[in-house]
Formats: structure tokens, C-alpha cells, sequence
């Protein structure tokens, strides 16, 4: 007896036109370099937030985070990390990212694990991504002996630890202004993790600057 199968059709991923992300890129270099004291972290940003911002779109049209868009993303955090790393001879430039990135992934994994699916792998490998950025942007404004001791390592910390919490924190709020609502239905998670991702960032010279006069 034949049988058939069902198979999902997942809607089309939204395109973005070459000027568009562009534009973007130089907009938020220039934003960046304006706010954050640090050339090199408003390149890095510069290149990243685009990525992070095109994510995030998608996932608000689709619900989904495709891997073509994380990919491309890891690809230009961990790039500049390699590139940073070869420049200054700092190999925690790589290290810490990648650290980061790895213990983030595998905490929203158990979370996609203990919520049944409701958090989806998209959003997993989305928030690594974010992880291994942020940490690398905190690479690059603290000093070097920061780095290579308790006191840097727990700003590092707390500083991924201030992303995430705010990620939800306004995630959980819109939720819950949608459950009042009588709107149970999912929705995309990526926009918050983008948001509270942007906000950290710009708050990094400010963790940095807790540091900067034990080791001047």
C-alpha cells in the first residue's frame, strides 16, 4: 500500500538589493566610528551589524534565520577576528571569540532542547554568532594585561551576560504584551537578540573603561 509524506514548504527568504546592504554598511560604519572611540571597532561593526540587521529581517518575514545568512555572518566575525589576531600578534582575539560563541551556542541549544523547538536552531546559531562579535569587539577596547586575568575575563562575562539578559528582557515583554492579547502564536526571536546585541555594543567602551585604570 502506498503511502505519501507531507513535506513543508518554508516561504521564500526575502532578498535585499546589493546598494541596500551598502548603504547600510556605510551608514553604520560612519554611525559607529562617531559613537564608539575605536577604529577598529566600528569597522569590525561595520561589517558585522549589516549581517546582524539582515538577519534579523528575514527572521521577522520568515520566522527563520537561514544558514546561508549566519554563515556569511561567522565568516566576517571570525574573519576579522583571523585578520586582528594576525595584525597585533593578540592571540585572544580568536580564542575568546570563539569561546564565547561556543559556550552561548550550546546554552541556547539546551534552551531550544528544554522548550520543546519553540526556540529554533536559526536563532542558536544566531546568537553564537552574536556572542563571538561581541566578545571580539571587547577584545579590541580592553587593555591587554585586562585580557590575561580574572578581572578581564569576568567583564567579558558580564558583559555577554548584559546582552543576552536584555535580549530577553525585551523579548519577554513583547511576548507578554502578545499573550494579553490572546495572540499565542510564535514569533521571531532574532530581532531581540539583534537589538540587545547593538545595545551591548555600544556600551562596550563603557565596560571597558571599568577596567582601563587597574592596568594604566
Amino acid at each position: 500500500m502506498a503511502t505519501s509524506t507531507t513535506r513543508r514548504v518554508d516561504p521564500p527568504v526575502p532578498t535585499v538589493r546589493w546598494w541596500v546592504a551598502s548603504s547600510a554598511s556605510a551608514v553604520l560604519a560612519a554611525g559607529l566610528a562617531a559613537i564608539v572611540p575605536n577604529l577598529t571597532v566600528a569597522i569590525v561593526v561595520g561589517l558585522v551589524a549589516p549581517a546582524v540587521v539582515l538577519g534579523s529581517f528575514v527572521d521577522a518575514k520568515v520566522q527563520r534565520i537561514p544558514n546561508l545568512y549566519n554563515g556569511h555572518s561567522a565568516l566576517l566575525v571570525f574573519g576579522a577576528a583571523g585578520a586582528y589576531a594576525v595584525a597585533t600578534g593578540h592571540p585572544m582575539a580568536v580564542a575568546a571569540p570563539v569561546g564565547a560563541g561556543v559556550v552561548v551556542l550550546t546554552a541556547l541549544l539546551l534552551l531550544t532542547v528544554l522548550s520543546r523547538g519553540q526556540f529554533g536552531l536559526g536563532d542558536v546559531k544566531f546568537g553564537g554568532v552574536l556572542a563571538a562579535a561581541l566578545t571580539l569587539v571587547d577584545v579590541t577596547v580592553l587593555p591587554d594585561a585586562a585580557l590575561h586575568s580574572e578581572l578581564g575575563f569576568l567583564v567579558l562575562c558580564v558583559h555577554l551576560l548584559s546582552w543576552v539578559t536584555l535580549s530577553f528582557l525585551v523579548g519577554g515583554v513583547y511576548a507578554a504584551t502578545r499573550l494579553l492579547r490572546g495572540n499565542r502564536a510564535p514569533f521571531a526571536f532574532g530581532p531581540f537578540l539583534a537589538v540587545g546585541w547593538l545595545v551591548a555594543v555600544a556600551a562596550a567602551p563603557a565596560f571597558a573603561s571599568l577596567v582601563a585604570p587597574l592596568y594604566s
